[in-house]
């Protein structure tokens, strides 16, 4: 059985869910995402699973957002390992809900998020990832930041240099992500044990290293 029918297993099996207040879909756009529920609430069922079967022991994410991967990926290791987000977490976006102006602020869900579940184990730091040279040790880290070419691929490097186990790779889906997975891995062959296309609406690839 191949890692990608394993966690399509591990997900078929899992009655876990997101929980709406701290998923994609409580974003002001919200809208896409309940075009296509189904195949978002499999996504992040898809995350869980991923960190199921491979029981990190420290959890480093560049692109942390409001947290609802980090929901998924913690939940699966019962909450007891440390995770480190890494994200630019701007100024609040405003945007109008039912004729009230509010504003979307992400770092603030996301430590309510944590506090929701008790958790404490973490870091998170705003930052530009184009402004760091170096991470710190992880066995896992998830890159799901910009998704073009240039900064997917600087985001791999930057991934690579926590020495981890494996690296996720979200929205393969899209063809610059994916195409700076490939050269990257074309690159540094030497360095990689396997490949992993993740199947999900937007794609994954799991990256193993030696």
């Amino acid at each position: 059985m191949t890692l990608n029918e394993k966690i399509q297993q591990e997900a078929d099996l899992s009655d876990w869910m997101p929980e709406i207040k701290y998923s994609v879909f409580a974003q002001p756009d919200k809208e896409f995402y309940y075009e296509h529920e189904q195949g978002f609430i499999r996504k992040y069922k898809v995350f869980r699973a991923i960190s199921k079967i491979l029981k990190p022991k420290k959890i480093i994410e560049l692109g942390t957002c409001a947290g609802s991967s980090a929901d998924a990926y913690l939940d699966a290791v019962n909450w007891k390992v440390f995770y480190h987000g890494y994200d630019l977490w701007d100024t609040p976006a405003p945007y109008t809900e039912n004729g009230e102006l509010k504003k979307w602020d992400t770092f603030a869900i996301c430590k309510d998020l944590f506090a929701a579940r008790k958790y404490k184990n973490y870091k998170l730091t705003k930052t530009d990832t184009r402004d760091l040279r170096l991470l710190p040790s992880s066995d896992f880290v998830a890159v799901d930041a910009a998704h073009d070419y240039r900064n997917a691929y600087q985001d791999i490097i930057l991934a690579y240099t926590a020495r981890p186990k494996y690296m996720l790779v979200d929205d393969t889906v899209g063809y610059e992500v994916r195409q700076a997975v490939e050269d990257w891995t074309h690159v540094n062959s030497d360095k990689v044990e396997s490949v992993d296309y993740i199947e999900h609406i937007n794609g994954a690839c799991i990256i193993t290293l030696k």
